[in-house]
């Protein structure tokens, strides 16, 4: 077979092993490697040319940051009126955003002139942009990679049934209680009535067996008073051709080339957002109109459940908490502030909130920032949706015990102020290299897991670096506790390790934003550590040895400016006061 003139397309690791058997005898064919799993399957294979998108495309971030601007501007001349069969509420507009980074990632890379060979359909024949675009969405749409994960609701009709019946019984049982509504995600109970009962909203996975086995768990811990109680919504809902419709009219109105590919995966996934959307919404009309609601509190009201329900109660004149969230921050850069502004609706903002907990002072700034045009109250206050306020574990070791721990964003559905997987997995061998010479450390590596990189990438990674060691979403207040120094990129951690007062170091080597720099523009080298270090890989690699040296000698720490001090804001016990009280 010739590969003259046209490009060939690894994506993920079962279709580049295909290519790896195509191409056996032919492995200095050019090979673009869509994700770090398909780069080291065939680079551990011996492929000589290959590629990543951002050597197809360096300005990838700033050309998809500078699209969504003009995207959202496009989103606010969308008549609602118009498009009566649907909701293009918050929840809508955030997720289209998302899924217009993502598929915007591809377009970008992919040319429309050039001819590709893709084996995502098992066809090893030369195909088109369109065509390959396509393959890619059914791809990522079907497997639910990143923002798609939303796809899945359960519609199984002899589940709902179950459920019917199963709801028919809990909703018997609180129908005298005070209801709270409760999506913090640390779990955290916020009420200060014993005849209060808390309750949040269960999702399912894609297996049935485990769904069944979390159903009937979480009912019988549903009558214990300690913990936060999880319904299972009974909904169920049908394709509607008049929603894929309209979906298809938006996407025309918008006016955009990149929609001008039809997909009717994507068309389907738009539309399942908003049938599930009105099929919740009734759901929490006929089990709650006739209960006793308090309030919602949440640490994100950006889609789907959280952000539902929120709507519901709002509409009918409920309180609904808003905990800031994430490294919100403003920036001078255009792109930047745009998605931190984007970031941040949602976040430190939203259509239905009535109270906003601002728990950093930079989400303060930027809370009243988005809410110029409405009043909402905004209360300071020491972080009560993660970790915040508490003591530090003093930690006895010879070694001095570093923590990686970040995050990137799948398919730039966040471009810009997070890293793309390249860029993630490229901060991890610059730490491996500069750790593999360093003795009297413990690395230690909290990953995420995420669709574009495989565990198996980083375990191969670490296979032979002494002192470390690797864990998956493991507890992570107990590994910051256990350690002197956290390594990070954008992440809420830099808030929270903060609260411990250990330093941070920011390694920004691929950061298009660095969070919370303007805050120390003017900080000058002291004898101490400094709260946040801002490093590229050869400048950590040089102030490592001073700033373990420090550590052992437990030098003082300068005052974090990113972080309230202990009397700007509201301790935890102050704050669930004042939102008991607002409801008294």
């Amino acid at each position: 077979m010739s590969f003259h003139n046209s490009l060939v397309l690894a994506f993920d690791n079962d279709d580049t092993k295909k290519i790896v058997k195509l191409l056996n005898k032919e492995k200095n064919t050019k090979v673009l490697a869509f994700t770090p799993n398909a780069y080291e399957i065939l680079n551990d294979n011996g492929f000589k040319n290959i590629i990543t998108p951002y050597e197809v495309n360096y300005n990838l971030h700033e050309e998809i940051a500078e699209e969504n601007i003009i995207l959202r501007e496009k989103f606010e001349n969308v008549s609602k009126s118009h498009f009566k069969n649907i909701s293009l509420d918050e929840n809508f507009k955030n997720i289209f955003v998302q899924c217009f980074s993502t598929i915007n990632f591809f377009s970008k890379v992919l040319k429309t002139g050039n001819s590709y060979i893709c084996l995502l359909d098992q066809n090893a024949n030369k195909k088109s942009y369109h065509e390959v675009l396509n393959l890619i969405l059914d791809l990522i749409i079907l497997k639910k990679y990143g923002i798609f994960k939303l796809s899945f609701f359960f519609k199984s009709k002899k589940f709902f049934l179950i459920k019917n019946f199963v709801n028919n019984i809990l909703f018997s049982f609180i129908k005298n209680k005070n209801i709270i509504f409760n999506f913090l995600n640390n779990k955290k109970k916020v009420s200060k009535n014993f005849n209060d009962i808390e309750v949040t909203l269960g999702t399912f996975t894609n297996s049935k067996f485990l769904n069944f086995y979390l159903f009937c768990k979480n009912f019988f811990k549903f009558f214990n008073n300690k913990k936060i109680k999880i319904i299972y919504p009974d909904i169920t809902y049908e394709n509607n051709i008049s929603v894929e419709k309209q979906i298809q009219e938006i996407l025309k109105f918008l006016d955009i080339d990149l929609f001008k590919v039809e997909n009717k995966n994507l068309t389907s996934f738009l539309s399942e957002v908003s049938l599930y959307n009105i099929a919740l919404t009734n759901f929490l009309k006929k089990r709650f109109d006739n209960l006793k609601l308090k309030f919602l509190v949440a640490d994100y009201l950006t889609w789907m459940d959280s952000n539902i329900t929120a709507k519901y109660l709002y509409d009918k004149s409920y309180n609904v908490f808003l905990c800031s969230h994430g490294n919100m921050d403003t920036s001078d850069d255009i792109y930047s502030n745009a998605e931190l502004l984007s970031l941040g609706k949602g976040l430190c903002y939203s259509d239905y909130a009535t109270d906003v907990i601002a728990q950093s002072p930079t989400a303060y700034k930027i809370s009243k920032q988005l809410i110029d045009i409405k009043k909402i109250n905004i209360i300071k206050s020491h972080p009560l949706a993660y970790n915040g306020q508490r003591s530090s574990k003093l930690v006895y070791n010879k070694n001095i015990n570093i923590l990686f721990a970040g995050t990137y964003k799948v398919f730039l559905s966040r471009p810009y102020i997070y890293q793309g997987s390249y860029q993630f997995i490229d901060t991890i061998k610059k730490l491996k290299f500069i750790f593999k010479n360093i003795d009297n450390i413990n690395l230690t590596l909290n990953i995420r897991t995420n669709d574009e990189i495989d565990n198996k990438v980083y375990k191969h990674l670490f296979k032979d670096l002494p002192n470390s060691r690797l864990l998956f979403n493991s507890n992570i207040e107990r590994l910051m506790q256990d350690s002197n120094l956290l390594i990070t990129n954008f992440s809420t951690l830099i808030d929270e390790f903060s609260y411990l007062n250990k330093p941070v170091v920011i390694l920004n080597d691929f950061l298009k934003y660095e969070c919370y720099k303007h805050l120390y523009l003017n900080q000058k080298e002291v004898n101490g550590l400094k709260s946040i270090y801002y490093l590229n890989s050869k400048e950590f690699e040089s102030e490592l040895p001073y700033i373990i040296k420090k550590i052992k000698k437990n030098c003082e720490i300068s005052k974090p400016k990113h972080i309230w001090t202990q009397k700007e804001a509201l301790n935890n016990n102050n704050l669930i006061d004042k939102i008991n009280e607002k409801q008294a």
